[in-house]
């Protein structure tokens, strides 16, 4: 049954009455499949604002949508973490200031770039200057917090930094980065996009806890094959169609930004054959940023399961759907 609309609560206070908590952030795009599966699932669904990091505040919640990079982030305290499905896949962008001087990639050097710390927005940045033959110490990083519209609510929002010329670029997801072009004005504005740099793998996860109880593990396979549903409408979808059906599930929604920005995104609906390969590669840095020992690949491994995703994919071959 689809509710009406989503509940934020607050992951400390919250009791599951219900068959499936979800937490994410709802303004996220990339987190509207989450969201629109709820049209195919028989139960009944709460979300909650937040993430992964729910979990570690003792919140009841059965899945969570967040990028890989989060995974990294807190597996060592979390051990029983699972991932089991992948929503989306998105390629971001870096946003300029014409006015610093910034015409092309390479004009960064030297530059102050605006990301979240600690989040795929910050690993992004490192990822694209390093892949212009810069290191950390060519660039100034600079800390920001994320935006959902116009004004933003919060003062270090990074779309307000760079309207003020307090950064001289951005590196995010969206909204934050359209909002950031917006808020500097298009004119004003130079783009860098790329797709051989760095993907956002945007996971489903859950618990070892939940997956292996029979009740919470059947309520969360029915809602995957519900969100594999969706992936592939929204995959197959014109960009008209996918734009006003996201749009309507989106918190403070603007379609000309999921215009702009959808194609950016892709709705793959199963776990990537290299995603152990990638959570590898990011461990390195997730280790660095939180002062901890490499997590070793065969630990990592251990963190993705495929079990449940795997019997769905079984019986839709045998259904020929």
């Amino acid at each position: 049954m689809r509710i009406p609309s989503y509940v934020l609560t607050s992951p400390l206070l919250f009791t599951s009455t219900t068959a499936l908590t979800i937490a994410g952030r709802p303004a996220n795009p990339e987190f509207a499949p989450l969201l629109l599966a709820q049209d195919y699932y028989d139960g009944d669904v709460t979300i909650v604002d937040g993430g992964v990091a729910n979990w570690t505040g003792g919140a009841d919640i059965d899945l969570a949508g967040n990028a890989e990079t989060q995974a990294l982030r807190y597996f060592s305290s979390l051990p029983d973490l699972r991932i089991i499905y992948n929503a989306a896949e998105v390629y971001y962008r870096i946003a300029a200031n014409k006015h610093a001087n910034i015409s092309k990639p390479q004009d960064l050097k030297g530059k102050r770039i605006g990301a979240m710390e600690d989040t795929s927005a910050e690993y992004f940045v490192r990822k694209y200057m390093a892949s212009l033959g810069l290191g950390a110490s060519d660039y100034e990083a600079v800390g920001g917090f994320f935006c959902n519209s116009l004004p933003c609510e919060a003062e270090d929002a990074l779309p307000t930094k760079l309207a003020n010329g307090d950064v001289d670029a951005v590196g995010m997801w969206e909204p934050t980065l359209q909002l950031s072009i917006d808020a500097l004005g298009e004119q004003n504005t130079v783009v860098f996009t790329q797709e051989d740099v760095y993907r956002e793998i945007f996971l489903v996860y859950s618990t070892k806890q939940k997956l292996e109880d029979p009740k919470s593990r059947a309520e969360i396979k029915k809602y995957l094959k519900a969100l594999r549903k969706v992936s592939k409408e929204l995959e197959d979808a014109d960009l008209d169609i996918a734009v006003a059906r996201v749009a309507t599930v989106m918190d403070g929604a603007v379609e000309h930004i999921l215009r702009k920005t959808w194609g950016d995104m892709r709705m793959r609906g199963t776990l990537p054959l290299d995603l152990l390969d990638v959570l590898q590669e990011e461990e390195v840095w997730s280790a660095e940023v939180g002062r901890r020992d490499v997590v070793p690949r065969e630990e990592l491994a251990v963190m993705i399961d495929r079990s449940v995703l795997d019997e769905i994919l079984a019986e839709e071959a045998a259904d020929g759907s």
